[in-house]
């Protein structure tokens, strides 16, 4: 058996990653979209999943999305064209964690 490669692992990540999750991004990209960038936060994702899937929005689902990095969207859609950039909060700022999606 050989090592896994980073390129498989990030394969594997993005099909593991649930449709839901992906449909929930897409949308808020169509609705954010303005005509340059559509940009809104992680938490609004983590929403519109739990509107999308119909899954009950309990804090340990919560909990799972992030620990399974569900949320780490990026390598797909950069597979998919899309310029990603995320931002989060570093040492001793406070904002939420936001997602930005330009064309290429």
């Amino acid at each position: 058996m050989k090592p896994i490669t980073p390129e498989k692992v990030q394969e594997i990540r993005i099909h593991e990653m649930p449709e839901a999750i992906i449909q929930a991004t897409n949308e808020l990209i169509v609705r954010k979209w303005n005509g340059h960038s559509a940009s809104f936060k992680v938490t609004e994702v983590v929403e519109q999943y739990f509107r999308v899937s119909g899954e009950e929005a309990t804090a340990a689902k919560r909990k799972e999305l992030f620990d399974n990095h569900h949320l780490d969207i990026e390598p797909a859609y950069r597979n998919a064209g899309w310029k990603v950039e995320f931002d989060k909060p570093g040492y001793n700022e406070s904002y939420d964690a936001f997602f930005v999606f330009t064309k290429k």
